[in-house]
Order: structure tokens, then C-alpha cells, then sequence
């Protein structure tokens, strides 16, 4: 982490840069594929009177604060008044101690309605206060052991999916720092890489629970772990999670043995955009060429599918799957697109872990945190509810 001064107003505020376990919202937009999200999301629920997204962004960078004036800060009040979980975005730098810009920016998240349930949004924000006092404990830490001490001793470090990383930054203790600092030390990157890392699985897990209490369809199985990235040691190589769940489609799409799974569903998407005539093609080309976008998704080498055709996609299966109640073929069409999402981001970042030479055995157990996580979180949320 890194940090400097600001002066604002007569008062010196100290700004910290980085991040140990929350990884930045924008970043979690571009690792998911949708580096507009944020955009978007915004300005889907701005209202007369709010501020643009281009002006709204520059207000919640501390760095870029300029003097408010009046017509803007009016602007501020309206959108806090509309969307009371914004305030979390941009606290009066009076008030702060220092400034760490991911505090604010998941303690917005967790407010809004990305997570429902009461005990969740308590968790997650129990989490993030958490790294908050880790953060602020290790601003007023001084030598690079002290500073290891301090994170070990968090219990955020003490968690499954980092403790075989931990294990190594342990053994740090035992040596000097060549340049005063660990932070470029490979014993510490890796920890960074697994912390961060499991905390995203521990958030996706939830947000799984979550839906499943949403739309009923909670059981007593883990959805999605079977088609997590799996390591198998007899070839060397890992699953495609990608290529495993649209299997799993297929087959529940009535897929005949005979045929491959991207011909099956090449031929199933276009025949729905046909008889929607959604972009008035002829039916042969529109199958060629489906076909050929589902092998380019199974495959690794023509770039990450496009959110906008998953929607495509996972609503012409919920056509053919569900049954003719629309509400039904929508939620179908919707927990298909975010589970391809979340599968897919998880292939993308497997293959970032092993390019940073992240140990497989690592890997494993960044990933082994899903499961447990979602018993955690379907547990927690059935007791608040009082299921149990």
C-alpha cells in the first residue's frame, strides 16, 4: 500500500492507496468483462437533478475535489436523498481519519441492493471494517516485521484460501528486507493474490445463497461448485468451467448424443432469434453462425463472450427449458447469464493465477473456499429467516 497527504480545507488528510482483500470495485467490473458497469448502473438510476456520470466520478476521487459549489452540491443532496447507500461513497473529508477509497466504495456496495438480506449486508460490512482497522493499525505500524505481525495476526489472514500463501509470509519473519520493505517479495505477492482472491469466491458464494433464497429454488446441494476450475495432477491441466456448464445446459436442453454441444446449442439460439425474428437473418446463417460464437466461448483464443450475447444466449435456453410461464423463463434466463458470468470470470481468472506462477496447489484452495462459504451463507440466512 502506498499513501500521501492532502490538504483540504486547512486539514492534511491522508489518502492510502492498494488494497490487502477487497479488491477495487472498477477492477472487479473489468475482471467480470463489463468495465462500463459502473457507468451504466448509474446512469440507469440517475434522476432529474442528479449530477452526470463524468462529474459524479470526479466528486468521489479525494485527489480531483475542487471547491463545491452550490448548484453542484444541491445535485449531491438530491442523489443521496434518492439512493441513501451513495452516501458511502463520499464522506465529508473532515471527518475522515485517512482516506481509503475501496472502504467506501464496498461499504456503497453492500448497502445497495446487490445484497438483500439484513445479516448479509451486516457480514460483508463486518468484513470490510475489518481490513479498514487492518489498514489503519498498519498506517501506525512502524518496521517491515511489525507490519507482517500486524497483517498475520488479522483475522482475515487466518482464513481458508490463504493459509498455504501464509505459510511462506511466515517465514519472512526470519529474514531482513533488502530495501526496507516485503511488499515486491514473491512470499507476499502470492498472499496478496490469495486473499484477494478467496474474498471474491467467499462474496460470489453469497450472493449464490442469496438468489437461491430469492427465487425459491434453494436445496441441499452447492450450485455451481461441480463446474468450478478443477486441477487434474494425471495431465497437468485444468477443467474449463466454461465448456462443462454449457455441456450441462445441453443436456437439459434435450442434446441428443449424436450431436455436439456447440452444434446443438448454435442451432437451438438461432432458431429462437429466428422465430423472434430478433435480427431478421436467414436461418442457416444465423446457425453457422451461432456455432461458431459458442466454439469461440468453449475455446480461449478469440476474446471473452460479450455480456450482451450471454443475455441472448441464456434467454433462448430458458425458452426452451422453462415452461410457458414468463416469470419462470425470466428468472431461468437471468441465474443462466449470471451463473455463465461467474464461471466464465473464474476460467479468465484461473489462467490469470497460474500466468502469475500462482502454485496449483494454491489455486485449489482459492477455489475450495466456494462451497464452504455458501453452507456458511445459506446457513446464516435461513436462521435469520427463521427456516431453520
Amino acid at each position: 500500500m502506498t499513501k500521501k497527504v492532502l490538504e483540504k480545507n486547512e486539514k492534511k488528510i491522508l489518502v492510502v492507496e492498494g488494497f490487502l482483500f477487497f479488491y477495487p470495485t472498477q477492477q472487479l467490473c473489468e475482471l467480470l468483462n463489463a468495465p462500463t458497469a459502473l457507468r451504466h448502473g448509474y446512469e440507469e438510476a440517475r434522476n432529474p437533478g442528479w449530477l452526470t456520470w463524468r462529474t459524479f466520478k470526479n466528486f468521489l476521487n479525494l485527489s480531483n475535489e475542487k471547491e463545491i459549489r452550490p448548484s453542484t452540491q444541491a445535485k449531491i443532496e438530491r442523489i443521496v436523498a434518492d439512493k441513501p447507500e451513495l452516501k458511502a461513497l463520499r464522506l465529508d473529508p473532515q471527518e475522515l481519519e485517512f482516506f481509503w477509497q475501496p472502504y467506501h466504495e464496498w461499504s456503497a456496495l453492500i448497502a445497495s441492493k446487490c445484497l438483500q438480506e439484513t445479516v448479509s449486508k451486516e457480514y460483508w460490512q463486518s468484513r470490510i471494517d475489518a481490513e479498514r482497522d487492518l489498514v489503519k493499525e498498519l498506517l501506525n505500524t512502524l518496521g517491515a516485521h511489525n507490519k507482517l505481525r500486524v497483517l498475520l495476526a488479522c483475522d482475515l489472514a487466518s482464513e481458508p484460501g490463504c493459509l498455504l500463501s501464509r505459510q511462506d509470509v511466515e517465514g519472512l519473519l526470519s529474514i531482513d528486507p533488502t530495501s526496507g520493505g516485503f511488499e515486491a517479495y514473491p512470499e507476499l505477492i502470492r498472499f496478496r493474490l490469495c486473499a484477494f482472491s478467496s474474498m471474491l469466491l467467499r462474496f460470489a458464494a453469497w450472493l449464490a445463497a442469496e438468489w437461491e433464497y430469492l427465487t425459491g429454488c434453494h436445496k441441499e446441494r452447492v450450485p455451481l461448485d461441480k463446474f468450478l476450475p478443477q486441477f487434474y495432477p494425471q495431465v497437468g491441466e485444468w477443467s474449463n468451467p466454461v465448456s462443462s456448464f454449457l455441456d450441462y445446459i445441453a443436456a437439459n436442453s434435450g442434446c441428443p448424443p449424436s450431436s455436439t454441444t456447440s452444434a446443438f446449442l448454435g442451432k437451438l439460439w438461432a432458431e429462437y432469434e429466428y422465430l423472434k425474428d430478433v435480427e431478421g437473418s436467414g436461418r442457416g446463417e444465423n446457425i453457422d453462425s451461432k456455432k461458431r460464437l459458442l466454439r469461440n466461448w468453449i475455446g480461449t483464443g478469440s476474446g471473452r463472450p460479450e455480456h450482451s450475447s450471454i443475455k441472448g444466449f441464456t434467454e433462448a435456453v430458458a425458452d426452451r427449458q422453462a415452461s410457458h410461464n414468463d416469470h419462470e423463463t425470466d428468472v431461468m434466463a437471468i441465474g443462466y447469464a449470471m451463473a455463465f458470468v461467474f464461471l466464465e470470470t473464474c476460467r479468465e481468472f484461473r489462467a490469470y493465477l497460474s500466468a502469475y506462477k500462482l502454485p496449483d496447489s494454491m489455486i485449489e484452495e482459492i477455489f475450495s473456499v466456494y462451497g464452504k462459504e455458501y453452507k456458511k451463507a445459506s446457513q446464516t440466512i435461513a436462521e435469520a429467516r427463521g427456516d431453520n
